[in-house]
This record gives structure tokens, sequence and C-alpha cells, in this order.
């Protein structure tokens, strides 16, 4: 349904409060017949509450499809496609695929038809899965699984430059398990991904945005850039650190 907004005004009169209300009303069905755009940065849609699915209260995690479409990630119930056009909820790649399974975060690559979901209920089994898009439909369709990416803890991907010649831009992945990094590039074969790079880093992994990765060393914080070239061999292409003061 769309959520409604109301306005309340205060008239000295039942009279000149009628006055008002047909007077607001013909300015609106003088707007509506201008034809004038809608520029609104955003709209309000309510597709459910938790008093109609309880389920919402377990949700991990969501990604935007498009205007009218959004994934949802739960705690033992996988992922749901929220279709809000018609107000319904699809389990995405069907229901054996979501049955006691847990995403703690999804992503959506838009070039690539892609989700990538970080899915396991505890640090031991967490591990990536890759989903095409066919699966928001609701049709059984089986999640890749990243064999490498057993044991990760955080998850982030990004574009890459495009080569010379033209030609698509590439995508990548990458997965961090302790002190390890693994890149991926998604591919258009039937894993959807082949290993890049695979790299030890000298501290422990902090969740940054794309490729970033940060490590504690006597008490600074010290944080890589890296590129993921495919001329010369993967290393940083800048870093810098960050001291924080302490008050």
């Amino acid at each position: 349904m769309v959520a409604r907004q109301y306005a309340l005004l205060m008239a000295e009169s039942p009279e000149e409060a009628r006055k008002w209300v047909i007077a607001l009303t013909e300015l609106r069905n003088l707007l509506v017949r201008s034809g004038l755009p809608n520029k609104s940065p955003y709209v309000v849609r309510e597709v459910c509450d938790t008093a109609a699915l309880p389920l919402l209260r377990f949700v991990q995690c969501a990604a935007v499809i498009d205007r009218e479409k959004l994934v949802l990630g739960f705690a033992d119930h996988g992922l749901l496609c929220v279709e809000l056009a018609s107000d319904s909820l699809t389990p995405v790649g069907g229901e054996k695929e979501n049955s006691k399974r847990t995403v703690d975060r999804v992503d959506y690559v838009g070039e690539e038809q892609l989700l990538l979901a970080l899915v396991g209920a505890s640090a031991k089994e967490r591990h990536v899965r890759l989903i095409p898009t066919a699966a928001l439909d609701g049709r059984d369709l089986k999640w890749i699984k990243v064999a490498e990416a057993k044991n990760c803890s955080h998850l982030c991907w990004g574009r890459g430059r495009q080569q010379m010649g033209g030609g698509a831009v590439p995508h990548y992945f990458a997965v961090a398990m302790n002190k390890l990094v693994i890149v991926y590039q998604i591919d258009r074969t039937e894993k959807r991904h082949h290993k890049m790079r695979e790299m030890a880093m000298p501290g422990r992994w902090k969740n940054k945005k794309e490729l970033f990765y940060g490590f504690p060393p006597l008490g600074r914080n010290s944080y890589g850039i890296y590129t993921v070239p495919k001329d010369r061999a993967y290393g940083p292409s800048k870093v810098f650190t960050l001291i924080l003061r302490q008050p």
C-alpha cells in the first residue's frame, strides 16, 4: 500500500473549515491536471509491518535492485525479494535454498546482474554465495558457493578500469579471512567468478569500503589501498597512516 500523509488545520468555524477543504482540494486537482513532473526525491511505500509479517524482526541486511524491487536478508530465513508494485515477498532461488540459512550481508552488482551474499550463522560457518538475478522471481536456482571463502569475515566489491581497446569494465569482489585477503573477478562462466589474487595481510582485516585493509601496529591504525592490475604483481598503490590521537 502507499503510505498517506495528513495535515491538521485549525479553523474558527465549521463553515470556514469546509471552505479551506474545498480550496485545497481544487488546488490539488489543478496540480494533477497541469501534468507537471514529479520531482520528489523519494516516495514512501509501506509494504507491510511486523504485525502482518513477524519475520521482519529478523532482517539482517538489504539491497535495492531497482525502483520497484529490493531484497532482504534474514537470520535463518535466507533472502526474500520484495516487489513493491504487487506487495509480494518471494524467496530468492526457491524455498530450498533459503531454508535455515542466515544472510549477514547482501550486495547487488547491477552491471553483472549478480547478488553477493555473506552467508552463515556463525563465524565458522560464514562463506560467500553468488546469486544470479534470475533467482529473484522465486525459481529453483542454486546459489553459487565460493569455495575458498570459507570462514571469511568481510566482503566487498568494486569496479575495475576499462582495459585498453575497450570492452566491458571488470568487476571484482574481495573476501577477508583473518590475515588473508582473496580477490576474485566476476565473469560469465558457470561459476560466475575466478580467483585473481591471494595475499597475506600484515594485520587483521578491518571492515572498510572496497579494497581497504587495516591493522593496528604499535598503537596506530595503518591503512593500505590495493589495486588489482592484470599485468603486474598485486601490491599497494598508495599507503597512508592515520594516527588516532588520544584525548
